[in-house]
């Protein structure tokens, strides 16, 4: 029995032993975790403080106090909201109200007693720490001070923003591209330019929208951007097919998916037409200051031959040769005929123009227009729409119809029909001569107009070149369209 004493003595004491041994290794590591938290307290960057629940300062560590410029023994037993007033007062009674935590980022401040030193931004959380019973005993009060990078957020945005409105809003068409040609955006301008979906340009890519034609294209763009040359002339494919003169210029920068190109186009067609157009004027006027100095020298004399072969003509001993008389006079006629058309080039007086209907005035030429189509073995076919009147002088606005309506019928095989149009838009009265023809080869179609080009066997290249006259005498505009399936001559007469 005293065997068996000793040893639960013995139990006793080794078990008070391991217990006082578990004390100290539990104060130990108490003290090595308070030891830890405090130094993590003192030197964490974010700052850190620990409040009551009416939020009073308990304690805050140095990167609080130093983010206010104050020492940290002057906030224990200061209320948070007698330092710092504003609207988070209904946060932290929420917290203690609901005992969740709360988290916010970035979240604007103002100090009240420092107005000066502008809007901050804090990333900060508020955490309640529950009591035995349940109820919240503190709150733990960490904050991150984000101003610089919320401000650089800001102007970053604004930037973006700026930049937004003027890729939305340019007039000019906007691509960004990658270096193999891939498109990542395009802008508005550019999809009406083109005729195209941004999806579907994005799709196509660089090498879709550029003229394989084109001397720019694709080795040319990338030249352009290698060199860092700032313009060039490029032309573009619209959706239709129709081709389009464009101005571009490039800028280089290195985006997240490394280099990028940003293309600047303008569309620069119009210019190219007013360009073409001031050169046909140019060639126009040399012609005009030709005519007018030697086309009557060249019809005098051309009268006097006439009359003296209509004379020998008729005598008996000239019989003989009255066929060859013919001839010479025919061709002297058709000599004249040229020269007419020659000299109405030269005409460059005002015109008296009086208000008068267009469709009038075709309609009076129905029977010679018909009798044109059916010894052509063609069909002639009307639209006319209801135009307002115009000022117009009849006599060249005929002439001008009647040289589109022989060119149209001159252009067709026998069977087709030519198809002459009428309707207004909202700027002007068109004017519309449509043939079923081959078409007009690109190559050629810049110098239609010109005088003494053509490309007919008997053709002198005035009938055109006196309708573009005629044109320009009563305010219009002429424009081509031409495919495979035929030409039509657009006569634009603007609206006064």
């Amino acid at each position: 029995m005293k065997d068996d004493k000793k040893t639960k003595e013995q139990l006793i004491a080794e078990i008070d032993k391991l217990r006082k041994q578990v004390n100290k290794n539990a104060e130990k590591i108490l003290a090595e975790q308070s030891r830890i938290l405090e130094l993590f307290f003192k030197h964490t960057l974010s700052s850190q403080a620990i409040l009551d629940r009416n939020f009073n300062f308990i304690r805050v560590n140095e990167a609080y106090a130093k983010a206010d410029n104050r020492d940290v023994s002057e906030f224990p037993g200061r209320n948070h909201f007698e330092l710092y007033p504003s609207d988070a007062l209904e946060i932290f009674n929420d917290v203690v109200r609901t005992k969740k935590p709360y988290e916010v980022f970035a979240r604007p401040f103002v100090y009240a007693k420092n107005p000066e030193r502008g809007v901050t931004y804090w990333d900060w959380t508020l955490v309640p720490v529950l009591d035995n019973n349940g109820e919240v005993e503190l709150l733990f009060f960490s904050l991150k001070d984000v101003t610089k990078r919320k401000k650089a957020e800001i102007k970053l945005h604004e930037a973006e923003t700026r930049y937004r409105l003027i890729f939305e809003n340019s007039a000019d068409g906007i691509l960004m591209v990658r270096p193999d040609g891939t498109i990542l955006t395009a802008n508005p301008a550019v999809c009406k330019m083109l005729g195209r979906t941004e999806e579907e340009i994005c799709r196509i890519g660089r090498d879709g929208i550029i003229d394989a034609l084109d001397i720019g294209s694709p080795a040319g763009i990338d030249e352009i951007a290698r060199t860092g040359k700032e313009v060039s002339e490029l032309t573009l494919i619209k959706k239709d097919g129709t081709k389009l003169s464009c101005e571009i210029s490039f800028g280089m920068f290195k985006g997240y998916n490394g280099n990028l190109s940003v293309i600047i186009i303008r569309d620069i067609s119009e210019r190219k037409k007013m360009e073409q157009e001031m050169a046909r004027l140019d060639r126009l006027n040399i012609v005009r200051q030709m005519a007018a100095g030697i086309g009557h020298e060249i019809r005098n004399p051309m009268t006097s031959i006439r009359g003296f072969l209509q004379i020998l003509e008729s005598k008996p001993e000239c019989q003989k040769y009255k066929d060859y008389y013919q001839l010479m006079i025919g061709e002297l006629d058709r000599a004249n005929s040229i020269i007419s058309e020659f000299l109405s080039l030269a005409k460059n007086k005002p015109l008296k123009l009086k208000n008068q209907n267009l469709n009038k005035i075709i309609k009076a030429l129905n029977p010679l227009i018909t009798a044109d189509a059916m010894n052509a073995g063609n069909n002639i076919a009307f639209e006319l729409k209801r135009v307002p009147d115009l000022p117009l002088n009849e006599k060249e606005i005929r002439q001008l119809i009647l040289n589109l309506v022989r060119n149209g019928l001159e252009a067709m095989s026998a069977g087709g029909t030519l198809t002459v149009k009428t309707f207004a838009t909202d700027d002007d009265i068109v004017l519309s001569v449509q043939d079923e023809g081959k078409g007009i080869e690109p190559e050629v179609l810049d110098m239609i107009g010109t005088p003494f080009f053509t490309t007919k066997e008997q053709g002198t290249g005035l009938g055109l070149a006196t309708c573009y006259s005629i044109a320009a005498r009563q305010n219009a505009t002429i424009q081509i369209e031409t495919g495979s399936s035929g030409t039509t001559f657009l006569v634009r007469f603007k609206l006064q």
